[in-house]
């Protein structure tokens, strides 16, 4: 009884997992929910851009030193900010530089191959292969044939 117990329980589950997974399917390609997601993003992005025109307009109304004060802190911060994607230009060019050269470097070595000694090496590659192949049918074989050896013996 418990046997069965659990046989359905595990057939009830799959049923729900089955379930679970159709309904994952049909909210990801309801195109509602992907506007709303799309309309909250954006939402995101306004209360942002309304935060910063507040700040601004607040700004305008401070007396002349503070709002220099702030306007100086900004342009520092801006300063830090470009100096920073400045760097990160920079490595990513290095990068870039590195991974041309890599690929100039792998270009080269194939023309030299596919020029040179490309059928050879296609041969030796070729040769390894069946050496391989063989390797491992003998292994596999191997135990089957240790088993049966073994059988003989013992019989014997």
């Amino acid at each position: 009884m418990l046997t069965q117990e659990i046989n359905n329980s595990r057939n009830e589950l799959e049923e729900v997992n089955t379930r679970l997974v159709q309904a994952e399917t049909r909210l990801r390609q309801d195109t509602l929910k992907q506007r709303a997601q799309h309309l909250k993003d954006e939402r995101t992005t306004l209360m942002k851009k309304k935060e910063d025109l507040e700040l601004q307009t607040n700004e305008m109304n401070l007396p002349l030193p503070e709002a220099r004060e702030r306007l100086q802190n900004r342009i520092k911060q801006d300063n830090t900010e470009l100096k920073q994607m400045d760097k990160d230009l920079l490595e990513m060019k290095k990068m870039v530089d590195q991974y041309q050269q890599n690929i100039k470097e792998i270009d080269n070595d194939l023309k030299e191959k596919s020029g040179t000694g490309g059928q050879g090496e296609e041969q030796k590659y070729e040769i390894l292969y069946q050496k391989e192949k063989e390797i491992n049918e003998f292994t596999e074989k191997f135990e089957q044939e240790k088993n049966d050896y073994e059988k003989e013996i013992k019989e014997s």
